[in-house]
């Protein structure tokens, strides 16, 4: 786990001043080593997080050993040792100068080319050089669980883990991107391939970039809709034991590893499981950790703790209170540089930061609800396409506007018509209670609004709304927003995180799973629930779903209050020119009134 950067040019000599620019920006993602390596055409930058072959041998950035190849690389390949055998059964005479998953990168693709993408398992963003044909190859794993943003200015092309590494190296203002915005309203993030700031892209998941003297070409080498079968497993039993031995074997392949691995627990269904299997998998005590805090409402640390005791890890708790989060939440902002408005982000970098002293990765449980269908919001997706609600769509807007229930009152916008956004990306903002197009059109003073980020036409199997709707949550929400709040939380306190529910084999078998299997009497996750009980007692688990919710209105009414009067005065509303003040003091009006959007 690191941070990359890079300059590209093959038609003069790269800028090589801009290197330690970028270096100092991504410098926190690897606290363990930093270096930097120019050529000609190409210069690179790498902040190492040792994780496998702690050697110096293993630093980057990394050349073969005949120097043809050159690489910086983000992430890890599991598998690196399975397709090292490969190599060495087919060319016996190969030497390697590491024990690295790096220089496994290198010689499968020297050896398969682009086929040796689909070999790799793991979390990844990588450039590599390739010397002889004078071209790099960017490129990012299936579910866009690493990130890699780049650049094009003229010739040159800038790439890095995160998006101010570029601002900063190239030292220009660049314009705010009013139509990644108007989605960051819309959504609370910025989807598919738009960054905040125009011109800097982010590489979309499961595909790469080769750059040469000839230009750019973007290919896709593995998308979510080319994984749907034209026909599903409906057989419980068959999909029970196929599941539970993916999961298993993916979060044992996760624990490869020259560091020590902990799990961060949360006492839900699915950072319990990936506990229990790798509790199970660990020759050593496994450390868990998990954070809560002083309102009990949002509390959770009991069942963590029940988990803990019953699987025998080392447990670590921590408690966030609202003075500490007022200490630490502009750094957790300026973790993104860009606009990022999902709230566990505060939780999360907190944990991060408190598990670091004992570990330098941990698995979590994320991607199992937009697999398996474990929100609500996959129930609002059925309910809303019934004809009889369709028949009555203008009326439930009308009533609901004005409806004194709040939830009631958010999803009024989904019944309003409008062609713009595609149900998916209209139920999830009311879900999130984000703003509206209509809110964006009448408040905002952006020129641009929403437009659809996510389409089911080209699938070949009729879906469900339930599964188009966990469908846009996989293609949109979970790269877009919970990977990169992750990320960077993580990374900034030197801590590498690992997602063993989102291998790429469990995605591509849930993805054909009926939907029956996964929902019973409306509640989501039925075959987790079934698999859990060969680890857990049934009573663990039987209590209403609450998410990674966080009593941010309470802390907005006491230490971090400071947060409205310093950002969202008068003053610095008019300096940007983005909203309406008189919308901005209203919704102001109504949380002092009482009134919680959050």
């Amino acid at each position: 786990m690191c941070g990359i950067a890079g300059i590209v040019n093959f038609k003069q000599k790269v800028p090589e001043f801009q290197l330690p620019k970028l270096l100092a920006a991504i410098e926190h993602r690897g606290p363990d080593a930093q270096a930097m390596l120019s050529f000609e055409s190409v210069a690179f930058a790498h902040a190492r997080l040792s994780i496998i072959d702690l050697s110096e041998e293993a630093n980057q950035p990394f050349q073969s050993l005949d120097e043809k190849f050159a690489i910086v690389f983000n992430g890890e390949i599991y598998n690196y040792k399975e397709i090292k055998d490969k190599i060495l059964e087919a060319f016996p005479e190969y030497i390697f100068k590491s024990n690295s998953d790096t220089e496994v990168i290198i010689e499968a693709y020297r050896l398969f080319g682009d086929k040796a993408l689909q070999m790799f398992n793991g979390m990844f963003a990588f450039c590599l050089y390739d010397k002889t044909k004078h071209e790099i190859l960017l490129c990012r794993d299936r579910i866009g669980i690493k990130p890699l943003f780049y650049y094009l200015d003229n010739d040159s092309l800038y790439f890095a883990s995160e998006p101010s590494a570029i601002v900063q190296a190239i030292d220009q203002p660049f314009e705010i991107n009013a139509y990644a915005l108007s989605h960051f309203l819309n959504l609370g993030f910025s989807p598919n391939s738009h960054s905040s700031f125009n011109g800097i892209q982010k590489l979309l998941p499961g595909h790469t970039l080769k750059f040469n003297a000839g230009g750019i070409q973007i290919k896709c080498y593995w998308q979510l809709g080319d994984q749907i079968k034209s026909k599903c497993v409906s057989d419980l039993k068959k999909a029970q034991f196929d599941v539970q031995t993916i999961i298993e074997e993916a979060v044992k392949l996760n624990l490869v590893s020259d560091v020590p691995v902990g799990v961060f627990l949360s006492g839900g269904m699915d950072s319990s499981l990936v506990a229990a299997i790798a509790k199970k998998n660990v020759a050593e005590s496994l450390n868990t950790f998990s954070i809560g805090f002083e309102n009990n409402k949002f509390n959770e640390l009991k069942f963590a703790k029940n988990i803990s005791t019953h699987i025998g890890s080392n447990h670590y708790e921590f408690v966030l209170s609202s003075k500490q989060a007022a200490d630490i939440v502009l750094d957790v902002l300026d973790s993104y540089g860009e606009p990022f408005a999902d709230s566990s982000a505060l939780p999360t970098y907190f944990i991060s930061k408190l598990a670091k002293p004992y570990v330098k990765t941990v698995l979590v449980g994320d991607g199992n609800d937009e697999l398996f269908m474990g929100y609500g919001v996959y129930n609002w997706a059925e309910r809303a396409e019934k004809k009889w609600v369709k028949s009555l769509q203008f009326m439930i807007h009308k009533y609901w506007k004005y409806h004194f229930n709040s939830n009631k009152r958010r999803y009024q916008y989904y019944f309003e018509k409008n062609n713009a956004l595609n149900q998916y990306q209209k139920l999830f903002s009311a879900e999130q209670n984000f703003f509206s197009q209509t809110d964006i059109s009448k408040y905002f003073l952006l020129n641009t609004f929403p437009a659809r980020t996510f389409s089911c036409d080209k699938i070949q199997r009729k879906l469900s709304e339930k599964e188009k709707q966990s469908l846009f949550d996989l293609d949109t929400y979970l790269p877009s927003d919970l990977l990169v709040k992750t990320d960077r939380a993580s990374m900034r306190n030197g801590l590498e995180v690992r997602v063993p529910l989102l291998d790429h084999r469990l995605i591509e078998y849930a993805l054909n799973l009926d939907q029956d299997i996964k929902v019973a009497k409306g509640i989501g996750k039925k075959i987790i629930v079934d698999i859990l009980e060969s680890y857990y007692p049934k009573s663990y688990f039987d209590r209403p779903k609450w998410g990674f919710a966080i009593p941010l209105a309470d802390w907005l009414r006491a230490d971090l209050q400071f947060l409205i009067h310093d950002y969202l005065n008068e003053n610095m509303i008019q300096r940007f020119g983005i909203v309406d003040y008189g919308y901005v003091k209203s919704l102001i009006n109504q949380f002092n009134n009482g009134i919680d959007y959050l």
